[in-house]
């Protein structure tokens, strides 16, 4: 319980010393800090709605993580006219949502629950929880579930539960941080995939309000997401084997 405490204590501080001193620089350090938090808590019993405006601070640093991802794959492109128009307006939205977080930040204090010593998570339950998580993981990528990179979204959310409650027992259970950071790797993989599907997705709804939607826009971000698609489906069968040791107690 006690690591628990010092890791909790440290996050809140680093993220206090951000608020002193906000720069648009750090709000993702501010994002990854409250998502950490949020197993911390859960290890706890306690709920993330119980830190005041955490919630939609995670919205907006989200929503900004979204379209900078977006502009930071067209700047690594080609670009038509048409995306160029669609660049210059994520631009501006990037711009509206930087100037609502600042507003946020100066009006609203993230606040954080204090953790009593005597609550901690049974760790008997989360075992259980990972355990059958591992196993649906394993079932859903032996049954042919991914061969169609539609259903990498369905995977990576999965992955994530699976991931958030290897995280809590990490809190409860001394597990090998290299083992971890793996685990990790695979998540910004399908993050990257999924990056790719919220860049199209946004130049089709763009263009067809429009009424000029070209598909050959995103023909070229199909290719890469295939790409990485492939990457991933080659490294399978030790993405599996990587979820069961870093859970091996």
């Amino acid at each position: 319980m006690d690591s628990i405490l010092n890791k909790y204590n440290t996050l809140l501080e680093m993220y206090q010393q951000l608020e002193n001193d906000f720069s648009k620089l750090d709000i993702q350090d501010r994002n990854n800090i409250l998502l950490q938090i949020i197993p911390l808590l859960s290890a706890c019993k306690i709920k993330f709605s119980k830190v005041k405006n955490g919630k939609k601070a995670i919205e907006l640093y989200e929503k900004l993580r979204n379209i900078e991802v977006q502009l930071t794959i067209l700047e690594n492109s080609e670009l038509n006219a048409e995306l160029i128009i669609y660049q210059s307006m994520l631009r501006d939205k990037a711009l509206k949502v930087k100037w609502k977080i600042q507003r946020f930040n100066k009006r609203k204090v993230v606040e954080f629950p204090q953790i009593n010593k005597k609550s901690t998570a049974d760790k008997t339950k989360v075992i259980d929880k990972v355990t059958k998580m591992l196993e649906k993981l394993d079932r859903k990528v032996h049954s042919g579930f991914i061969d169609y990179p539609a259903n990498i979204h369905k995977l990576s959310k999965l992955f994530s539960k699976f991931l958030f409650q290897v995280e809590i027992l990490s809190c409860l259970e001394n597990l090998s941080v290299s083992k971890l950071e793996k685990l990790k790797k695979y998540q910004d993989q399908l993050r990257k995939i999924e990056d790719y599907e919220v860049l199209m997705n946004g130049i089709a709804r763009f263009f067809m309000k429009r009424e000029w939607y070209d598909d050959q826009n995103v023909a070229i971000f199909e290719q890469e997401q295939n790409t990485l698609y492939e990457t991933f489906i080659f490294s399978i069968e030790a993405f599996i084997t990587d979820c069961r040791l870093a859970v091996q107690l």
